[in-house]
């Protein structure tokens, strides 16, 4: 009901999880599994702190942060980030599922976001370091702001992801 839950040296989930407001799921170290059957949901934070790979396969909603810090992700079920705040700061997430994406936020920092999804940011994107890749599209709508600023790390958008403005970018 309270704190986080830190899920050392993997396993297979295979039946529902729920992350209440308050608390945040840590998935750290090993390889984590969660079937197609599986579901991760509620008003919590998801923290993907290390680890290699971690499949998701299953339903993921979880409403909080959302943050791939370190280790890959590979998301291919139903996965949907909506309004609120995506975090990319190490690590691979590729989104290749079905479900929608539409942070409110996203900081990015370094890592990489990648995969078939499509992503539109809802208010504001902080890009200051790491790579967009995948066949899938960025979309940053009309009132949005994608601030980059790679004052010291690289900043790249490489294998077919389209980027797509209709708001602000300030570089």
């Amino acid at each position: 009901q309270a704190g986080t839950l830190t899920l050392f040296g993997g396993g297979t989930h295979t039946g529902t999880v729920d992350v209440p407001a308050g608390t945040t799921l840590n998935l750290s170290g090993g390889t984590h599994t969660a079937s197609v059957g599986s579901s991760i949901t509620g008003a919590g934070n998801l923290y993907v702190s290390g680890g290699n790979p971690h499949t998701f396969a299953g339903l993921v909603n979880v409403s909080g942060t959302n943050q791939f810090d370190s280790g890959t992700a590979n998301v291919t079920g139903n996965y949907i980030c909506t309004n609120n705040t995506l975090f990319m700061s190490g690590g691979t997430a590729n989104f290749n599922g079905t479900g929608t994406m539409t942070p409110a936020m996203i900081n990015m920092d370094s890592g990489v976001l990648g995969g078939s999804q499509n992503v539109t940011v809802l208010s504001q994107m902080n890009w200051t370091g790491g790579t967009m890749t995948g066949s899938g599209r960025t979309f940053i709508p009309a009132g949005v702001t994608l601030n980059i600023a790679s004052t010291f790390a690289t900043v790249s958008l490489t294998g077919g992801r389209t980027l797509e403005n209709g708001g602000t970018i300030l570089w």
